[in-house]
């Protein structure tokens, strides 16, 4: 039972982290060309986003 409740506080002290340095985290991740072109053709293989941002690209201005 300790180490179950151990492993939680854990986990929600990791997702706390990461969610408060997001931001960094991601332009950490997009300054790096390799990981950048890995993370949009992974984004580009879930259709829900990949049609949402295509539909944005080709809309004409307002």
């Amino acid at each position: 039972m300790r180490n179950v409740a151990t492993g939680i506080v854990i986990s929600m002290a990791a997702i706390a982290s990461v969610y408060s340095y997001r931001y960094k985290l991601l332009n950490g991740v997009s300054s790096v060309p390799r990981l950048r072109k890995g993370i949009v053709q992974v984004m580009m293989n879930v259709p829900f986003i990949r049609k949402k941002l295509l539909s944005h690209l080709f809309q004409a201005p307002k």
